[in-house]
C-alpha cells in the first residue's frame, strides 16, 4: 500500500459506461491462458480432451454428457452461491479505514477496490453464463434421442463431438479453478481488516 488515494477512484466506481454485454465479454479475460499458469492449463486441456474422447467414442455419448452437465451444474450453482455470499461479506467488511486502503492506486490507474469489484463481477458473470449454457444444453439434449447424431459420417460426428466437449469441459475446469482467486481476495480483505483493527487498538492505547 502506497498511501496515495486516486482522486478519480470514486468517479470510476459510480460512473461506468460499460454495458452488461460488454461486461460479459470482458469477463472472459479472467480465463485467458497465460505463461504463468501454462502447466495447469495444459493439465485441464489434456483432462478435458481425455474425457471428451472417451465420451465421443461411446455409443452413450449423450447420456454421459447429460450426467456431466448435471454434475458440473451442481458444483457451479453451489460455488456461485458461495461467491455471491462472499461478495456481500466483502462489502460488509469495508469500514472507513479498510475502504481508504482499497481506494489506493494499485496498477493501470485502477484502485484495489475497483479491481476487486470488477473481478467479482467478472467471476459472477462467468458463472451465470455457465448456468445458462448448462440449462440450454439440458433442454435441447433431453428432447432428442439418446442416440441422435448429425447426418454426417461417424468419424466426423466423433471429431465434432470431441471438439465441443473438450471446449465445454475445459471452460468449466478453468472456471472452477479461477475460484481460488476469489478465496485469495477474501483472505486479503480479512488480513487488511485485521491490520486496521490492530492499528486502531494501538492508537487507542496511546
Amino acid at each position: 500500500m502506497n498511501g496515495k488515494i486516486d482522486p478519480n477512484s470514486i468517479n470510476k466506481l459510480f460512473f461506468s459506461k460499460k454495458t452488461s454485454d460488454q461486461a460479459l465479454i470482458e469477463a472472459f479475460k479472467e480465463l485467458k491462458p497465460d505463461k504463468k499458469h501454462i502447466l495447469i492449463n495444459l493439465i485441464f486441456f489434456l483432462l478435458s480432451g481425455f474425457i471428451a474422447i472417451r465420451n465421443s467414442l461411446s455409443i452413450d455419448t449423450i447420456t454421459y454428457f447429460i450426467n456431466g452437465i448435471e454434475l458440473i451444474n451442481g458444483v457451479i450453482l453451489a460455488l456461485f452461491a458461495i461467491i455471491f455470499s462472499g461478495y456481500v461479506f466483502f462489502q460488509a467488511l469495508l469500514n472507513k479505514n479498510v475502504l481508504l486502503r482499497f481506494l489506493e492506486k494499485y496498477k493501470d490507474d485502477m484502485t484495489y477496490l475497483q479491481m476487486t469489484n470488477e473481478y467479482f463481477l467478472n467471476i459472477m458473470l462467468l458463472y451465470v453464463f455457465s448456468i445458462l449454457i448448462n440449462l440450454c444444453c439440458l433442454l435441447i439434449i433431453k428432447n432428442i434421442s439418446p442416440y441422435a447424431a448429425l447426418p454426417l459420417p461417424n468419424i466426423i460426428n466423433e471429431i465434432l463431438s470431441t471438439i465441443f466437449l473438450t471446449i465445454y469441459y475445459y471452460y468449466h475446469f478453468a472456471l472452477i479453478w479461477e475460484t481460488k482467486s476469489f478465496v485469495f481476495n477474501i483472505y486479503r480483505l480479512l488480513y487488511i481488516n485485521a491490520i486496521e483493527q490492530a492499528i486502531e487498538k494501538l492508537n487507542e492505547k496511546k
